[in-house]
C-alpha cells in the first residue's frame, strides 16, 4: 500500500504543478518560464519529502512498538515506485520518436513537475519535433522523483531512530 501512495503522491505533484505551470505559461518571458520551472520543481519536492518525512516517522512509531517499520530498503522500493510513472512515461516517449507516434504533450503532462523543463528542451508539443538526443537529455528528470523520495525518506528514518 505505501508504494501505491508514493505514486499517488508523485500524481498529486504533477497536478499541483501543472496548475501552477499552465498558468504562467501564457507568458513569452525567459524569467517567468524559469520561475515556472523552480516552482514545478520545488512542488515535486516539497510533497515528496513532506509524505516520506511523515512516512518514516510512522514506520519508526511501527518499529518501536514492535509492529514492523521500515528501512533503507524501504526507502528505496519507495523511490522506484516514485520514478516508475516517469521512467514509464520516458520509454514511451522515445519509442514514439523512434516509430513516429504521437506522445510529447502527454508525456509533459504525465510529468508536469517539468514542464517547463521540457518547454526549455522542446517548446514544440509534438514528438516529431524531437531529435533522440533531446528524449535522452530528458531521461534524467525522469529518477528525480525517486532520488528525492528515496534520500529524504532514508534521511527521515534515521534522524528518527
Amino acid at each position: 500500500m505505501r508504494y501505491l501512495r508514493t505514486v499517488g503522491m508523485v500524481f498529486a505533484a504533477d497536478i499541483l504543478a501543472l496548475f501552477i505551470s499552465l498558468t504562467l505559461a501564457g507568458s513569452s518571458l525567459w524569467l517567468i518560464k524559469a520561475v515556472s520551472a523552480v516552482c514545478g520543481a520545488g512542488i515535486l519536492i516539497i510533497i515528496m519529502s513532506s509524505f516520506c518525512v511523515k512516512t518514516a516517522a510512522e514506520d519508526c512509531r511501527l518499529e518501536r512498538t514492535g509492529e514492523g517499520g521500515g528501512g533503507t530498503l524501504t526507502g528505496i522500493l519507495m523511490g522506484l515506485s516514485a520514478s516508475a510513472p516517469g521512467l514509464l512515461s520516458w520509454g514511451v516517449l522515445a519509442l514514439s520518436v523512434k516509430n513516429g507516434f504521437e506522445f510529447y504533450r502527454w508525456h509533459k503532462l504525465l510529468n508536469g513537475f517539468f514542464l517547463q523543463i521540457f518547454n526549455f528542451i522542446e517548446s514544440d508539443a509534438s514528438s516529431s519535433a524531437l531529435e533522440m538526443g533531446e528524449v535522452l537529455v530528458m531521461g534524467p528528470l525522469a529518477i528525480v522523483p525517486g532520488l528525492i523520495t528515496a534520500a529524504v525518506y532514508i534521511g527521515a528514518l534515521r534522524k528518527s531512530k
